[in-house]
């Protein structure tokens, strides 16, 4: 049993914390910065298990400087289809994003894929959906480490490869990053 004091105590520091995020979400602020085919580079690969994937050239903003990130989103619009895999189709394929510890090369060379934590998302099959992943951690170490963004990968490049994605630009984007960060 806890005593009314312990309650009290309990009670003031769930106080604090929500003071503290709150404060933090007040302070927040957004930049949004669009990813054009320039910086999205669609690579089609000779290897026929392996459907097209993307080469993206990530730069941080610079009003990112000395700030606290507290998220970056990677959105895009892709039309999707399964592609059969033991006899097996996913109507959900799994749609995978790495950051590169080395300049890529024409050809997919998943040694440079960073790991063990790669960015994903299951995507339903059909066009052009629209897909929403969290690239939090990639552009954290971007800004603590610059001479590691050798950018990103995107597409079904492990596991089955059940997937093939295809990037569809909008409004002059093939894609975005938003960059929410702590406004101080």
């Amino acid at each position: 049993m806890i005593s009314m004091a312990g309650k009290k105590a309990i009670v003031l520091m769930i106080y604090l914390v929500s003071a503290s995020v709150l404060c933090r979400t007040a302070l927040a602020a957004r930049c949004t910065v669009a990813l054009t085919s320039a910086d999205l580079t669609a690579v089609v690969p000779e290897d026929t298990s392996l459907g097209n994937y993307y080469l993206a050239a990530v730069t941080v903003p610079e009003i990112l400087d000395g700030k606290e990130l507290l998220r970056a989103t990677l959105e895009l619009n892709v039309d999707v289809s399964a592609r059969e895999v033991a006899d097996y189709v996913n109507d959900t394929p799994l749609l995978e994003v790495y950051t590169l510890t080395d300049n890529m090369g024409a050809e997919l060379q998943p040694g440079k894929f960073r790991t063990p934590s790669p960015m994903r998302r299951n995507v339903r099959v059909g066009t052009d959906r629209h897909v929403r992943i969290d690239v939090t951690e990639a552009v954290r170490e971007f800004i603590r480490n610059p001479s590691s963004n050798h950018g990103l990968v995107i597409g079904s490049l492990t596991n089955r490869r059940e997937g093939l994605f295809t990037v569809r630009p909008v409004g002059g984007a093939a894609a975005t990053i938003t960059y929410y960060y702590v406004n101080k």
